[in-house]
């Protein structure tokens, strides 16, 4: 049903409309109840997410925009979790055995960092040489 209906797909472009619509700063709560819903979430903040500069700094030039797919895009923002996805209390569900399955995710847009700075080490492509 979930193939047919492309309901992976579509979460897929909501998840990038919003975040498109989003002013910089600006919070998108996605409520989940299917282990596919999660895995979509997850995969929209991989990516949309930037390496610390420590994890830039180990990474080979190659591999970096391959971990990091925000790297090789021209967005201009980056997308965090605010906190850790959480579910509803028990009282709030009332022994309902449907919110079991609910978790609520917290996402932020934040502006880019200046990613263009950070390049593993070694790498000098990109960088103005003075004699």
């Amino acid at each position: 049903r979930i193939a047919i209906n492309r309901e992976v797909p579509d979460l897929e472009r909501i998840l990038e409309a919003a975040f498109d619509k989003l002013e910089m700063q600006g919070r998108c709560v996605v409520v989940t109840r299917h282990a596919w819903e999660l895995a979509a979430v997850r995969q929209f903040l991989r990516a949309h997410e930037e390496p610390e500069e420590r994890a830039a700094a180990r990474i080979s030039a190659e591999m970096l925009p391959q971990l990091y797919p925000l790297l090789a895009s021209c967005k201009k923002y980056a997308a965090q979790r605010v906190q850790k996805a959480f579910k509803p209390k028990a009282e709030a569900s009332e022994g309902k055995q449907l919110f079991n399955t609910w978790m609520m995710h917290v996402l932020k847009k934040v502006p880019r960092e200046a990613s263009s700075d950070i390049r593993p080490a070694g790498d000098l492509a990109g960088s103005a040489v003075t004699e």
